[in-house]
């Protein structure tokens, strides 16, 4: 592919280092109502003729239309996941059709107003015939090229291509899984997929078809590529970072036999989709990640969500289309926007804000509301800040033990755990040592029910109560790290934690509580023994009811690490990255905050909701009065 490179669209994304890390303000997207209230599931695949015909399609088959006037739910051919869709002429044909690509190697298309079944989308055996295997492998990406060929990848190197007559199933010689097709105007078409797998195919002057590796020297998985002139390709993709402990989002340029990847000069998450708009791009990426390229630089989106972000899409009218997790699909908000802006939602912000002291910035692991309203934090190197109704004051342990979790009967009478399994007592003046285990085992979480009756509990299943007079250890059955603990009395205790054992106790002695999940569990929290919530990995959720543990749709996939609820009203669960999720009875929403660090406890009143985390952060949440 020979071609001479426009050098100001190469400079498109050689400034990327220090423009991303802040959403730009200048414009916003807003959430699309008509479809949000009637799902939850992820939105995986979008394509438009014009603004007055929009599809959004993803799981169990879901498809959305916009006609110009209000979105309607389809009935579509199957209730298999949809990966892509793709029309098969341009806006100007009005006899077009769409194509769906999906789970199974589902072909769908739409014409004269039905769906219509075309291939695969069928649970096969190892005993089906070779052919009929080939044809149910996943599809991911869709994609038309200029002679209205139509181009699908996906699972172990599949290639199949519709030439107006039939689906023909190509020879790729790979093996890899491939997630994105770009057909390009000299007539080739570059396919990307799994271990930075990149191939060309041309057709040779026979019409043999004629494959070419592409070296990217990269392990990341190429999901989407784009090409604003036809020749310049770009391509987005994510890889495993040990260090990071994660996924991290990786930018290449695809220039003649190689893809050379982008520096962006700071740390990107999982990218999940490159598309053209206007002069520039569009990407996307996990966690409401989204950034525009353009020769006028480069901007962070403020998105306001934080559900991972899959597909964009620019109209003609210049309104972007942005489709994820949790039922999203957003608008981007502009003056003079057409109809498409009337079913929008317009949400006002809660008052999450910083509680600023500017005493530490050590990690905050624990928090606690006393009775007079004063707010007791602790974390790392034996960090505890005090907030008594006036100002914040900074306590340093002489030990400097790791602190994870205080409670009290009262602000003269407060209780720490961390590290070493020791545990300390502020008794109004100071801080002493009350206990120490004199093992590793660090104790995880404290609470009680009076000064004479205090449960603590840790790694390796240990657990510990006092009785007034001394610590004495208690035999849990398990050896399970224990992360949090809640009980309505002394006779009902809920201690939970690693592989999402949960421990009760009933006044004589523990027992496990199975609740159907294995994930970690961090927190635990309940109203009553027939309101309990568990949060954990991965953005887990477990409600019970009184009879039946029963998972709940969180939104999101970051951790959550602590959960808490005023009686009668709101739950909140807070977790990575700022997360910060709110429950009024129906639903959980995500609420934003100030703050987009780790956050590890939260602690609550009839009048506010504390928060603490990472960087020595502390966030407030006033409640309305009820």
């Amino acid at each position: 592919m020979e071609h001479v490179t426009d050098p100001s669209r190469r400079k498109l994304f050689s400034a990327l280092r220090d423009k991303i890390a802040d959403p730009s303000p200048v414009k916003s997207f807003q959430r699309v109502a008509d479809i949000g209230q009637q799902t939850s599931a992820v939105f995986w695949a979008m394509a438009a003729q014009a603004a007055d015909n929009i599809f959004v399609a993803g799981d169990d088959g879901l498809i959305f239309h916009y006609d110009g006037e209000c979105w309607q739910q389809q009935r579509g051919c199957s209730d298999l996941p949809i990966h892509s869709l793709c029309f098969t002429q341009d806006k100007a044909d009005t006899q077009s059709s769409l194509i769906a690509v999906g789970w199974l190697g589902l072909i769908a298309e739409y014409r004269r107003g039905e769906w219509h079944h075309i291939q695969g989308g069928q649970r096969v055996t190892s005993t089906s015939d070779a052919q009929m295997i080939r044809q149910n492998l996943p599809l991911f990406d869709v994609a038309r090229a200029s002679n209205g060929d139509l181009w699908a990848v996906g699972d172990q190197g599949r290639v199949t291509r519709f030439d107006g007559r039939q689906w023909q199933e190509l020879d790729s010689g790979s093996r890899a899984n491939l997630r994105s097709v770009l057909p390009l105007d000299d007539g080739s078409v570059l396919i990307g997929g799994s271990s930075g797998t990149l191939l060309r195919y041309r057709e040779g002057p026979d019409q043999s078809a004629q494959w070419q590796t592409i070296v990217t020297d990269s392990g990341s998985t190429l999901v989407s590529m784009a090409s604003a002139d036809g020749q310049t390709v770009f391509c987005v993709g994510f890889g495993y970072n040990v260090e990071a402990g994660g996924f991290v989002g990786h930018l290449f340029e695809i220039d003649g036999d190689s893809g050379q990847q982008i520096s962006s000069g700071t740390q990107l998450p999982r990218l999940r989709c490159i598309a053209p708009s206007g002069d520039g791009f569009l990407v996307t990426g996990d966690d409401g990640f989204a950034f525009r390229v353009d020769p006028n630089g480069t901007k962070r989106l403020a998105t306001q969500v934080r559900f991972d972000l899959h597909r964009a899409l620019t109209l003609d009218s210049g309104e972007v289309l942005i489709c994820g997790d949790g039922g999203t699909l957003l608008i981007e908000k502009e003056q003079g926007a057409t109809a498409l802006m009337s079913a929008v939602v317009e949400r006002t912000p809660p008052s999450w804000a910083v509680w600023d002291h500017g005493l530490s910035e050590k990690i905050l692991r624990g928090v606690w509301v006393a009775p007079d309203q004063s707010v007791f934090a602790v974390g790392d190197q034996g960090t505890v800040l005090h907030f008594d109704g006036c100002q914040w004051a900074l306590t340093e342990l002489p030990q400097q033990t790791r602190l994870h979790s205080v409670w009290g009967t009262s602000s003269n009478n407060v209780y720490a755990c961390g590290e070493n399994a020791t545990i300390y007592r502020f008794n109004g003046v100071e801080w002493q040592q009350a206990y120490s285990g004199q093992i590793d085992n660090p104790l995880l979480a404290i609470t009680g029910f009076g000064p004479h009756d205090i449960f603590v509990v840790g790694d390796n299943g240990m657990a510990l109560r006092y009785d007034g007079l001394q610590w004495r250890k208690m035999n849990t059955g398990t050896q399970a790290e224990l992360y949090g603990l809640w009980g309505l009395d002394a006779e009902h205790l809920l201690a939970v934690g690693g592989g999402g054992v949960v421990m009760r106790w009933n006044g004589e002695q523990w027992a496990s509580f199975y609740s159907g999940r294995d994930n970690d569990v961090f927190g635990v929290w309940g109203e009553s023994l027939n309101r309990i919530f568990l949060v954990g990995l991965p953005g887990s959720i477990i409600r019970f009811s009184g009879s039946k543990w029963e998972k709940e749709f969180s939104s999101v996939r970051t951790d959550l690490h602590a959960v808490t609820g005023v009686k009668g009203g709101p739950v909140f669960a807070v977790g990575s990255l700022g997360v910060v999720l709110r429950n009024d009875g129906s639903e959980w929403q995500l609420e934003p905050c100030a703050a987009e660090v780790t956050l590890t406890a939260v602690a609550s009143t009839d009048d506010y909701v504390v928060a603490v985390g990472h960087d020595g952060t502390i966030l407030k949440r006033l409640l309305t009065r009820r």
